[in-house]
């Protein structure tokens, strides 16, 4: 898959599962999880856990106490990664 190819179909996973956890699509990559969507620790939980199943990755603990109110396009960068260490070159 092309790289734009393989950014566009994450970000629209990503906002496909966050608009089933909110209720609405985010308006913007910028948006923070906690302040802008009202996620508390148990959404984070869920949120990572649905991330580990649709990408088939895994997110240790550690990501979400590092730098406390993760944005959507923070979510895209930790996926993508997490895609690339799998993925052999």
């Amino acid at each position: 898959m092309h790289p734009d190819e393989q950014r566009q179909d994450i970000a629209a996973r990503i906002k496909t599962i966050l608009t089933d956890m909110v209720g609405e699509a985010p308006q913007s990559e910028e948006a923070r999880l906690i302040k802008d969507l009202g996620f508390d620790s148990l959404d984070l939980i869920d949120l990572a856990m649905r991330l580990e199943e649709e990408f088939s990755i895994a997110i240790p603990d550690e990501v979400w106490d590092d730098t406390g109110d993760k944005s959507i396009r923070d979510l895209h960068d930790l996926v993508s990664a997490r895609l690339t260490e799998r993925t052999p070159a």
